[in-house]
């Protein structure tokens, strides 16, 4: 398999996963039985606040895809990268639904 084939479906998963989390989060920031847990958006974030951190998470992870790595260092520092997002975004969705956060856009 194509290394940027399978980077390129890394930085697929990630984002969706990314959106999936975001309408989570506006779930939670609508509705007062659930609070967040990412201490940079704080308990009750607004849906201004969770719409611009992940309109930037969004971003970040673009920018970050989008490098051009010709060495293999780099290749192994953005495919670790995504490996993290994933990980920790497929978490975060997976807890979510599991206690009823439903998903608002």
């Amino acid at each position: 398999m194509d290394i940027g084939t399978v980077d390129e479906g890394m930085y697929w998963v990630s984002q969706g996963l990314l959106l999936a989390d975001w309408g989570q989060t506006r779930e939670i920031a609508s509705n007062d039985d659930f609070s967040e847990f990412n201490p940079l958006l704080g308990r009750t974030p607004s849906l201004t606040e969770v719409n611009l951190w992940f309109g930037g998470a969004l971003l970040a992870n673009y920018g970050i895809n989008s490098v051009d790595c010709d060495k293999s260092k780099c290749k192994q520092l953005k495919r670790a990268y995504l490996t993290g997002v994933i990980i920790m975004q497929a978490a975060n969705v997976i807890n979510n639904k599991s206690i009823g956060i439903g998903f608002k856009f």
